[in-house]
């Protein structure tokens, strides 16, 4: 399962905490029932376009990854959790929310696994996934 959160009307400083993004990852993993494997990796970016520096990390967890990037000028973030099995989805927004203290959390979900017997099945599944998406985010 791929699970992408997109977070809305963040506080400019809370972005730009490096701390506060280390301890997101520290934490997120028991609380949706991963199994952390490394210490959370976290830095500061800046870029050639200067409204997207921002505070990106990640953690390796047993079942895949969990990512975070943020963009503190534009009161946004974006996290990315990855999996190759089911976990409390509704607790990983509410992580978020709550750790950031965001006025709006969009989730996205994406069906991954080893569920598919050859590439074009698992192509056809990808662009069913994507054109849902794509519906789902006109009705927005």
């Amino acid at each position: 399962m791929h699970l992408a959160l997109d977070a809305y009307g963040v506080d400019e400083k809370v972005l730009a905490d490096e701390k506060l993004v280390e301890s997101f990852l520290e934490r997120c993993p028991d609380n949706i029932g991963m199994t952390k494997i490394t210490v959370p990796q976290v830095y500061n970016y800046r870029g050639k376009k200067p409204k997207d520096w921002g505070v990106s990390g990640f953690v390796l967890i047993a079942e895949s990854h969990i990512s975070v990037h943020t963009f503190p000028e534009r009161g946004y973030l974006n996290v990315d959790i990855f999996s190759c099995k089911d976990f409390d989805i509704e607790a990983a927004e509410r992580d978020v929310r709550d750790a950031f203290d965001a006025e709006q959390v969009k989730v996205w979900i994406m069906e991954r696994g080893t569920d598919y017997d050859s590439p074009r099945t698992l192509y056809g599944a990808m662009v069913k996934d994507r054109v849902g998406l794509m519906a789902s985010s006109k009705d927005d």
